[in-house]
């Protein structure tokens, strides 16, 4: 999602207008309306080890996409970052950014693709070694910056939808478009998400209909930006009568509050990461009428985080309220937490 939005709507975020209910004892308010764990350990339920497990999967996978989506704007994907100096020799400044490992995605100075990590190269040999593993891929690359995606995977359908690429103006007016609603199957939804939902859906709905049994079962994937637009690609397969699972990273709200209820009615299971760090889930603000679906699955802050100034218990992840959107004061600025590769590398140490 886009810096300036960030600054624009979720730091002056007052506090009066969190959704107190549903904040832990250990989850303070924060003026700019985000929460900011204590020192204590938290006691909320956690996540199963098979949940985290599949989750870096889905992860891993959203990455995959992002390297689909370089592929269909003719890039190329290394097989590993080893040789990435030779790899950056060839590529424009987009692809760099736009490639989740060379750029990561988000906020990913390319100074510091000199840096490229173990982490990295391992998440990028993951990623290649996934999508090799899946066929009857369709997706498609529109002008407006939207890619999405559809394939068969250990049997089941897969759709998903790459984030925000900040050299595309297209995305980035996705990202703002986001803020206004408009009507989409009984809800409504943010404008921006259901622009790029629209621009790929002829090569990625009725091809994930088509591989599917009737009542059968579809998983929708995403990152950031992603996450939003799978939000409403989960609605109308659930509609149309899929059994229909939402995985999402770092996704900000994607429907109104004065829907959600319709939305949660039909459903559909997720599991929605939010990572320590992250604004992005804060987006759009719920003073602006948007509310998640699904509980948050939080990751906790590191032991001995300096935006902290404590030690606390290890690395977790606890089921939060429906519409938690963790932030971490000062630090969330920073928006590191919002990479793909910070919530791989993360929910590994669980």
């Amino acid at each position: 999602m886009l810096y300036l939005a960030l600054t624009a709507l979720a730091l002056p975020y007052p506090a009066a207008e969190t959704p107190l209910k549903l904040l832990q004892a250990d989850e303070p308010a924060k003026p700019w309306g985000g929460w900011v764990p204590s020192c204590s350990c938290p006691n909320n339920a956690k996540a199963s080890s098979s949940v985290v497990t599949k989750g870096i999967e889905d992860v891993i996978a959203m990455v995959a996409v992002y390297d689909l989506e370089l592929i269909a704007q003719g890039g190329t994907v290394p097989n590993s970052v080893k040789n990435k100096k030779e790899h950056m020799t060839g590529m424009k400044t987009a692809e760099l950014i736009a490639h989740p490992t060379l750029g990561f995605h988000h906020h990913m100075n390319i100074s510091l693709v000199e840096g490229a990590s173990a982490l990295h190269a391992s998440i990028q040999s993951d990623a290649n070694a996934l999508r090799r593993q899946w066929s009857q891929i369709s997706g498609k690359a529109a002008s407006n910056g939207a890619y999405g995606a559809t394939w068969k995977y250990g049997g089941v359908t897969y759709v998903g939808y790459a984030g925000t690429d900040f050299t595309d103006t297209g995305d980035i007016a996705a990202d703002l478009n986001s803020a206004f609603t408009v009507a989409f199957e009984g809800a409504s939804a943010g404008s921006g998400f259901k622009d790029h939902y629209d621009a790929v859906y002829s090569s990625v709905i009725p091809q994930a209909k088509a591989m599917t049994s009737s009542g059968g079962s579809i998983r929708v994937i995403g990152h950031s930006l992603g996450g939003g637009i799978g939000n409403l690609a989960a609605l109308e397969l659930k509609n149309d009568g899929y059994s229909v699972h939402l995985a999402t990273a770092g996704c900000p709200r994607a429907f109104s509050s004065g829907t959600i209820g319709t939305v949660a009615s039909k459903g559909i299971t997720t599991t929605r990461w939010t990572n320590y760090n992250d604004p992005v889930p804060m987006l759009p603000p719920s003073r602006l009428g948007f509310t998640h679906l699904g509980d948050a699955l939080y990751i906790n802050y590191p032991s001995g985080s300096w935006c902290v100034g404590c030690t606390p218990c290890s690395i977790e992840a606890t089921i939060k309220g429906n519409d938690f959107s963790a932030e971490a004061g000062f630090c969330s600025v920073t928006g590191s937490g919002h990479l793909s590769s910070s919530y791989i590398e993360r929910m590994r140490a669980i």
